[in-house]
């Protein structure tokens, strides 16, 4: 219509829509984040994530389990960021798109590196408390040199009412976090590879992102001799697929499939022997 304005992102309210769509981008992104670090993790061991379970049902609950994760952290910050007064809430006192877009790709950075990163570090080789002192503290710096270059770059400064908005396309922002959301998937992808050579290498792998434990096969008519569990210990449990249980026997680097109907399969304690399996 002539001679009317449109209220830029960064002093208007964000609307429900709008709220969702940036839900769905991060959902999304989360389940992307997943489907590479499994790929990479499966490829070191020659098999498809489908044949260990890791199918689209599965990915999906991870990154609503991740996403709820990254909510929370969410919220936290910007109960922060209001408290110090550096967010100004826009009018009918909500929040508004660019704060919101803003601080949700910074905190998604901050979990999704620092988790990479630990990752990474811990199954190259390093200890998980070397692992945690690098991995936060590097992700924490990423997100905030992020969230804080995002402002400087499109000209906003520090207001002692909160931050001075002009008028600005969230679009820019969503950019600028793809690029760092880009760097963040390469290290993930370099973190499902590592855990993947860990694995490769005979050793169980128990925690947030994957479980894969040694197991004692107790009896398996898929083999005619017995004796042939030995020689393949230790026997790793890399997943399921319907009825169809997937065995990595890491000192083969054999691939086992056998029936969960047929066969009993225990799971080792942690830091069992292999030579009991």
């Amino acid at each position: 219509m002539p001679g009317a304005t449109i209220e830029p992102s960064t002093r208007r309210p964000l609307t429900l829509g709008e709220a969702a769509s940036l839900l769905s981008m991060v959902g999304a992104y989360l389940y992307g984040l997943g489907w590479v670090f499994y790929s990479f993790l499966f490829r070191e061991l020659g098999v498809q994530p489908e044949d260990a379970g890791i199918d689209l049902r599965y990915l999906f609950v991870r990154s609503v389990l991740s996403l709820g994760m990254v909510l929370s952290l969410f919220f936290v910050l910007l109960t922060a960021l209001g408290f110090f007064g550096i967010y100004r809430r826009g009018r009918e006192g909500r929040l508004t798109l660019f704060h919101t877009a803003l601080t949700l790709i910074s905190t998604t950075v901050f979990v999704c590196l620092a988790g990479s990163l630990y990752l990474l570090l811990h199954y190259s080789g390093k200890s998980r408390t070397i692992s945690l002192t690098i991995g936060l503290p590097v992700g924490a710096a990423v997100a905030i040199t992020f969230f804080w270059s995002t402002l400087i770059a499109f000209g906003y400064r520090a207001t002692g009412r909160g931050v001075r908005l002009h008028a600005m396309s969230p679009s820019h922002t969503v950019a600028a976090g793809a690029l760092v959301l880009l760097v963040v998937m390469a290290v993930s992808a370099a973190a499902g590879a590592a855990v993947g050579r860990r694995v490769r290498s005979g050793q169980p792998i128990v925690n947030f992102a994957i479980s894969i434990p040694s197991v004692k096969v107790v009896s398996a008519p898929t083999f005619a001799d017995p004796s042939i569990l030995v020689q393949l210990c230790p026997i790793l449990r890399l997943g399921q697929h319907g009825d169809t249980v997937l065995l990595y026997a890491a000192t083969k680097r054999l691939l086992v499939s056998v029936s969960s109907m047929t066969t009993t399969i225990l799971a080792q304690p942690s830091g069992a022997p292999y030579e009991k399996c």
